[in-house]
């Protein structure tokens, strides 16, 4: 583990977590943030931009090692890439066409099995960089524009209160990427039951969404939120 260091003590609570407030070992605790602070001295480099970590320390850096096999890999994937571009055409028409763009270099993804099952979306909600971005609504945004009419065929026979007192139902707020360019402002709202090309892009664009968050934040800008 990168973040044990020489000559000091460190205490474990066996198979057991906490929350910071119920820490057994505040003293501990402090310490760490206080040499955190140190270490991961914020900066902000690009003026209206989240601040960043000034320098990485350097058990985060990355080895030679590392970066050799990183760009041993890049160079074969991209070769690869340019082989298959030229021998299959730019061109698909289904899944399975790009699914034979895939050989023994890359390897077909497992998740092109399933990757457009919702149930997997949601699976993907929980285990993502960004599940700490889940909350329990207790109340729909008047922004969010969702109707009765509109999810009652989704939440199992239950109206929208019933859902939200038997705390079964949970929200994901990215109004922080509100500003950000976009062809128009309209809210529209996408559900499962509409064209299936269409909840699938929803989808995607939520990931990417998703995904446009935790580098900005959740990775890069992830120490700030702790020392704040």
């Amino acid at each position: 583990m990168k973040w044990i260091k020489a000559d000091i003590h460190y205490f474990f609570n066996n198979i057991d977590t906490c929350l910071p407030q119920d820490d057994p070992f505040q003293k501990m605790r402090l310490a760490e943030l206080e040499n955190m602070k140190e270490e991961y001295e914020l900066q902000v480099k690009v003026p209206g931009l989240p601040a960043q970590v000034k320098e990485l320390p350097e058990n985060e850096t990355f080895s030679f090692d590392y970066q050799f096999n990183i760009g041993h890999k890049t160079t074969i994937y991209s070769e690869e890439t340019k082989r298959l571009v030229i021998a299959n055409g730019f061109h698909w028409k289904d899944e399975d066409d790009i699914k034979d763009m895939y050989t023994e270099v890359f390897g077909v993804p497992e998740g092109s099995k399933f990757f457009n099952d919702d149930a997997e979306f949601g699976r993907q909600r929980i285990a993502s960089l960004n599940s700490l971005l889940i909350s329990l609504c207790t109340a729909i945004p008047d922004k969010f524009g969702v109707t009765e009419e509109m999810v009652q065929p989704f939440l199992e026979g239950k109206t929208i209160e019933q859902a939200m007192a038997a705390k079964r139902l949970f929200i994901i707020d990215l109004a922080i990427l509100e500003g950000c360019p976009a062809k128009s402002d309209e809210v529209v709202v996408f559900l499962p039951s509409d064209p299936v090309y269409v909840w699938m892009l929803a989808k995607m664009w939520y990931n990417l969404a998703d995904s446009t968050y935790h580098q900005a934040l959740t990775h890069l800008s992830m120490q700030s939120n702790i020392f704040q």
